[in-house]
């Protein structure tokens, strides 16, 4: 395999496929430094360790595509330029998204969903009701929900 096939592959292993020009300079690069800082013995010992870490991460959960979600997994360029291969592979045992504050079922989506569910309330509530006339006067509906923490009545 020549040295640029090598870093396809390596390219082909990370689960993201984008900016590949990009990814194969970044890859590229990563094989320079870790010759250079000698944590591999050559640049071919390097791509394989690239080769078998983006390997690792695309079947960790982290390297997952996740469903209906949005998509946190960096793009290859930038997992290969900042060294992400040395991140702890117990972080990627985490759902993507998971490191980036996007789990699910988190008090705060609780806390979403529960604002959204009375905003919708409070939309459909304000659909329903119309103003009234009490002695040929427009008067405002009052908020008898209290939703928004005071009573709203008076004369238009």
């Amino acid at each position: 395999m020549t040295d640029s096939e090598q870093e396809r592959a390596c390219y082909l292993a990370y689960p993201r496929h984008v900016a590949p020009r990009a990814a194969m300079k970044a890859i590229q690069k990563a094989v320079e430094r870790l010759v250079k800082s000698g944590k591999c013995h050559d640049a071919e010992a390097a791509r394989r360790f690239l080769w078998k870490q983006a390997t690792l991460y695309a079947r960790s959960p982290a390297g997952q595509k996740p469903s209906g979600r949005e998509d946190f997994r960096p793009h290859p360029a930038t997992w290969f330029n900042q060294e992400r291969y040395f991140d702890d592979p117990v972080e990627w045992q985490k759902p993507n998204g998971a490191s980036n504050g996007k789990q699910t079922g988190t008090k705060a989506d609780r806390t979403v969903d529960a604002v959204r569910a009375a905003v919708s309330q409070a939309a459909d509530h304000s659909r329903t009701r119309d103003t009234s006339i009490d002695e040929g006067r427009r008067v405002q509906p009052t908020d008898t929900d209290g939703l928004f923490g005071r009573t709203i009545e008076g004369t238009v």
